[in-house]
């Protein structure tokens, strides 16, 4: 099932291939009813679909995914537009980029104050608004002497991005009994890792679009097309990251209670 979302991703920056991605998506759609369908009836399911009947359950996996596209989609984005598109030595792209963990290292223990004091809406909003303003400002690095600018702008997004992880992980799991806790992570985690793949493929399958529309085939781009190639994958982050702050609204602010 998996395979095939990953596998239609990689069509998108592919010409006269409309119909075998329109094919991809009916073919999710229906592995994905019967997946559902054949789970109802395991004596031992794989995934306890009684889990998603908790509407907080379902918005913390909502916002996880948004946050997580946002997050590791925009790292494969980010070290090939540092590399490919600004000509930046991959040494001083993964010292840049580093400075992102540095950021939400600083961070973490003051989001989870900021979680237990006034709920998840606050620092889930607040970082994803972060990243989401701060995504397309990457595209403001165009020189590889950049350095200082590049490290300071992840820093900031690190900052930002470190508010979220703590809260929505605590999110997944507050509406549970402490004997559902184990099997409930298990399956919040799996989210986790599919968000990410996921993330990993909107973000090549829009730099392969940006690639098309620019007519490059060869590994090589041109300056002047830099933009063209890599803006939509900053501005798609830019959208999720909105709808994630959207559903992050709809929360009750005291889902600690």
């Amino acid at each position: 099932m998996l395979i095939d979302v990953f596998y239609t991703m990689s069509l998108l920056g592919k010409a006269n291939l409309l119909m075998p991605i329109i094919f991809g998506v009916l073919l999710f759609i229906l592995l994905i009813y019967a997946f559902i369908a054949a789970e109802k009836k395991a004596k031992h399911a794989l995934i306890d679909l009684n889990f998603f009947k908790h509407e907080l359950f379902i918005k913390a996996n909502l916002i996880q995914l948004c946050f997580q596209i946002c997050h590791f989609g925009a790292i494969f984005l980010i070290g090939m537009y540092l590399q490919v598109g600004v000509g930046m030595a991959a040494s001083m792209a993964g010292l840049a980029m580093g400075m992102q963990a540095v950021g939400a290292i600083m961070i973490s223990r003051h989001s989870v104050k900021l979680f237990n004091r006034f709920g998840a809406r606050l620092p889930i909003t607040i970082g994803l608004l972060g990243v989401a303003f701060l995504s397309p400002c990457i595209l403001l690095i165009r020189h590889s002497d950049m350095l200082i600018f590049a490290m300071l702008l992840f820093l900031l997004r690190g900052l930002f991005s470190g508010l979220c992880g703590a809260p929505i992980q605590t999110l997944g799991l507050v509406d549970f009994e402490k004997t559902q806790i184990s099997a409930v992570n298990t399956v919040f985690n799996a989210g986790r890792q599919v968000s990410i793949s996921l993330g990993v493929a909107i973000s090549s399958g829009l730099m392969a679009l940006g690639m098309r529309y620019a007519n490059i085939s060869g590994a090589y781009i041109n300056p002047n097309d830099v933009l063209k190639v890599f803006a939509p994958g900053f501005l798609a982050i830019f959208v999720i990251a909105m709808i994630g702050v959207v559903i992050t609204q709809s929360l009750k602010n005291n889902v600690i209670d």
